[in-house]
């Protein structure tokens, strides 16, 4: 159905100066068609005071043009719903501020809005290269999408469309306030590379108006003028990530997978087509195509990422009772209780203020410094708590059956041990953590080094100026990252071992003598590497006992040995000091994964071996792009250097797990990343890491994905699905990840040279 030509309006938004040229020629070209037109231009600044002002007296001889600063939140859609309430026109056209309408632009969308059915339009987007006439080689045009462009792929000219892009579109003005304008939850704000509220717009717009129609118009193009920063990997990823996590806030928001469906048929028809040209166009010699395909794998990989992460992600959708914080007990703290010949009594002082309100706790029970087991007290008022863990360890011990071996008897040795313990000094726990490595061990440390992560704040030497100890010496490293951390601290250590530890954690007394005595023990110097037990500080609350069902950090109560081929029986030997050791347990990923052995916030290792390794790798771990997995490359390394690793379950430390579940989220999609990235790191180093890493990927996926794998039976029927997903994003990103910190790695040690 026709009717008369509509009355129309122009709204721009800006919010930047460092597009004054472009935004200049924007303007100048509006006002010009918007005169012939007798319609009014308005140019929203939004939250710029500054360009506000240059812009009104830049424009004042502009009689059409209207500036106005942005009424709503900061954001472009806030910015847009101001232009829209500044004009009474039936149509609105929006164009961006770095794009130029083309000779008609105006009256061609203008004409368009005869049809009443017509709710919305969009017009051609040009890209404008930073270099006239030269795209880069490297970005495929599938993903021009990224710079706010027409990309190939698009749908044609004069059909319908779910949305247009939002540099050169119209909206009928009725349309849009009928459903309340732009979701300001939506959209880009400054820099930040949001994106959706066209798509969120679009799809309420068709539910107010099933008949109204929504189509791409020939013959109304604008010159998108793409930045250069914009012209870069990164930026590519950072968008594509930007928008598949919009795109599940989407979802969220208005419940339905209309807002992917133009997506969907994007990543499995399109992108498709896109590597089989590409491939054709690498047989016949074009040298950048390998790369057009690997940034549409990477691409895609990061939207499916983002879109993952924004799925399990608390937005401004519905809320559920998993994103908020647990509070269903307020404590159940874990306390070692040995029992044995001398009287039981917990491993550890137990202070005063820490057992007040305490109605659950746990006892890790211990015989002969061995564990053996935990049980759970539920504790009575007013009954001294250390004989209720006394009691409740004994009976524990008791229902055991009679211990077929004797005790371990280590011989006497000497072996000197540094502790290295890496902070940015903002962990509550850090002095608790040094006082039981500095003050508390049976077994002293030769010295005990703080690794200062962070040093311009200041807050490790803030947090440690009540010690006073000769062996305490607190080291700066300003590159950011655990290895480049762990690495200074080696190099400052004097010991034959060093041994490591976190800011979260606490030490039992005889930490450091249970590592130490393996090492005395190993006449051969055969033992690269030994790691304890890590058990949680407490498990009280649901986020302490989530993270002990899915990861965790505890490999069980029997040590282990891992000896190489040309060990001279080293398992043999150690069993005359220990007799319950046992060759170590080898899982499906072994020895890729590395996740059999410990963790890094409880190992000891020869410090020789260690600088002659080259240290912890500063590509992985915690503080770089790749979030962890420098630990369990580590361990691998040992193992695949020739030398053994122990695990020594006696050497325990607790473990202070994340209280909300955005930290446990945090840290799922961590882990998941490190895993990855340190996997990948060891598949694309050499070509044995690479086949190793091919013979293990059927099991360990098996492994990650099974509900039934060890990894996964643990997990209870209350235990979010959101962390199985967000550990797998994680997982999924891990390539991403890697690339990023290769780079950074990369920039850090040019600028330290």
């Amino acid at each position: 159905m026709n009717g008369p030509e509509p009355m129309v309006a122009v709204v721009i938004c800006c919010y930047t100066e460092r597009r004054w040229q472009l935004l200049s020629a924007c303007v100048s070209e509006a006002a010009a068609q918007a005169r012939a037109a007798e319609a009014t231009v308005v140019l929203v600044v939004d939250h710029n005071e500054s360009l506000r002002r240059r812009c009104a007296s830049a424009f004042a001889a502009f009689d059409s043009v209207l500036v106005v600063a942005n009424r709503h939140e900061r954001g472009l859609s806030g910015a847009r719903n101001t232009g829209t309430e500044m004009v009474d026109a039936d149509i609105v056209l929006f164009v961006d501020d770095d794009a130029v309408p083309q000779p008609g632009w105006l009256s061609t969308l203008r004409a368009a809005f005869t049809d009443t059915n017509l709710l919305a339009a969009g017009g051609e987007v040009v890209a404008v290269w930073p270099d006239p006439g030269a795209r880069p080689s490297w970005f495929p045009p599938e993903f021009d999408w990224v710079i706010g462009c027409d990309y190939a792929g698009i749908a044609m000219f004069g059909t319908e469309i779910r949305n247009p892009i939002g540099a050169n579109m119209a909206l009928r003005r009725s349309a849009l306030r009928r459903v309340g304008g732009f979701r300001q939850e939506l959209g880009r704000r400054g820099g930040t590379p949001s994106g959706c509220e066209e798509t969120d717009l679009a799809i309420r717009m068709r539910a107010a108006a099933p008949h109204g129609s929504i189509r791409r118009i020939p013959g109304a193009p604008v010159h998108h003028h793409v930045e250069a920063d914009r012209c870069t990997g990164r930026y590519l990823l950072r968008r594509c990530f930007a928008e598949g996590r919009s795109k599940a806030t989407l979802m969220r928001m208005t419940g339905t997978t209309g807002a992917l469906s133009a997506e969907a048929d994007h990543a499995l028809i399109t992108l498709p087509r896109a590597v089989g040209r590409e491939l054709i166009a690498w047989t016949s010699g074009d040298r950048a195509a390998p790369s057009r395909i690997g940034w549409t794998a990477l691409g895609l990989s990061a939207a499916v990422v983002g879109w993952l992460f924004g799925c399990v992600r608390r937005g401004p959708g519905r809320t559920t009772a998993s994103t908020s914080t647990v509070t269903d007990r307020d404590r159940a703290p874990v306390w070692c209780v040995e029992v044995g010949e001398v009287p039981a009594a917990p491993v550890s002082g137990i202070p005063a203020d820490t057992t007040h309100g305490v109605e659950q706790a746990h006892v890790l029970v211990r015989v002969d410094h061995r564990p053996v087991g935990q049980t759970e007290l539920t504790v009575r008022p007013g009954h001294d708590l250390v004989e209720q863990m006394v009691s409740a360890a004994t009976r524990f011990r008791d229902a055991l059956p009679e211990p077929a071996l004797p005790a371990a008897s280590w011989p006497p040795g000497g072996t000197s041990v540094s502790v290295v313990l890496c902070t940015l000094g903002r962990a509550e726990t850090l002095a608790t953590a040094v006082a039981a490595v500095l003050h508390g061990q049976i077994r002293p440390a030769r010295e005990v080094i703080v690794v200062d992560n962070a040093p311009a704040s200041g807050c490790t030497v803030r947090a440690l100026a009540e010690f006073d100890d000769p062996r305490l010496r607190i080291v700066a490293e300003p590159r950011r990252g655990v290895s480049w951390a762990r690495n200074t601290g080696v190099a400052a250590a004097t010991s034959t071992v060093v041994a490591f530890t976190d800011d979260d954690v606490a030490a039992e007394p005889d930490w450091l003598a249970r590592l130490s005595e393996v090492f005395d023990a190993d006449t051969h110097a055969e033992i690269g590497c030994v790691t304890g037990l890590v058990v949680p500080a407490d498990l009280g609350l649901a986020t302490h006992r989530w993270f002990e069902q899915s990861s965790g950090f505890e490999r069980g109560y029997v040590p282990m040995v891992w000896e190489p081929a040309a060990s001279v029986d080293l398992l043999r030997r150690l069993r005359r000091y220990e007799p319950y050791a046992v060759a170590g347990r080898r899982g499906p990923a072994f020895p890729v994964a590395g996740s059999e052995f410990g963790s890094g916030n409880n190992m000891a290792l020869r410090r020789d071996w260690l600088l002659a390794a080259g240290g912890f790798d500063t590509v992985l771990g915690t503080g770089s792009p790749a979030r962890g997995g420098e630990d369990l490359d580590m361990f691998r390394r040992v193992i695949l250097d020739g030398r053994a690793l122990v695990y020594q379950p006696a050497a325990i430390v607790r473990h202070y797990h994340r209280a909300t579940v955005a930290q446990l989220r945090r840290q799922m999609y961590d882990y998941g990343v490190g895993m990855c990235a340190g996997v990948l790191r060891y598949a694309t180093s050499t070509s044995t890491g690479f086949r190793a890493t091919l013979r293990v990927l059927p099991g360990g996926m098996r492994l990650l994905l099974d509900p039934a794998s060890e990894k996964n039976a643990g997990k209870t029927a209350d235990y979010p699905r959101s962390l199985t997903w967000i550990e797998l994003a994680g997982y999924a990103a891990g390539p991403l990840h890697l690339l990023r910190s290769h780079r950074r790695a990369h920039r850090t040690r040019l600028g330290r040279a």
